[in-house]
């Protein structure tokens, strides 16, 4: 069961950043934003510190990068990033709760999710039923091994 629990302390698990290339990496997982246009980013550190954590019961990913509206993107744009080691239905899991903990707040953006995983994820049916369970939600899942880099289009 999803909580519908909002995050409360965005401020203090926020920073603001216009690095060209913005990193987060956990393990052999990593997730490359590239920014060409260095527009100002919020990096949102959820697991750890944007969840309360000391029940252990809310399941969260690990980042979330919220992106300004540009030319070609109208709407603000917000990244789920979740970096695993091979359990991507526990990644599932993580990514849904934090998307809906987060909704109220990002309703009018547009929603991406990400998995990065240490190994090959399993069958490509499972992957594909994870796809559909999320765009049914008006989200987007891409999942990928090692490393995955994301390109912000358009500048101000």
């Amino acid at each position: 069961m999803v909580s519908c629990m909002a995050y409360q302390n965005y401020a203090i698990c926020t920073e603001h950043t216009t690095d060209s290339c913005i990193v987060v990496k956990e393990h052999k997982s990593q997730f490359v934003l590239c920014n060409d246009s260095r527009l100002k980013v919020e990096k949102i550190k959820v697991d750890g510190c944007l969840s309360d954590g000391k029940t252990g019961q809310h399941k969260q990913c690990d980042w979330l990068f919220v992106i300004p509206k540009t030319k070609q993107c109208k709407k603000m744009t917000a990244l789920y990033i979740e970096l695993k080691g091979s359990r991507i239905d526990k990644a599932e899991k993580q990514l849904q709760e934090t998307v809906e903990r987060t909704k109220d707040r990002f309703a009018a953006a547009k929603r991406q999710c990400f998995i990065v995983t240490t190994r090959v994820p399993c069958h490509d049916t499972v992957v594909q039923k994870m796809k559909k369970r999320f765009s049914r939600q008006g989200l987007s899942l891409q999942i990928k091994t090692g490393t995955l880099k994301y390109s912000i289009q358009g500048g101000l």
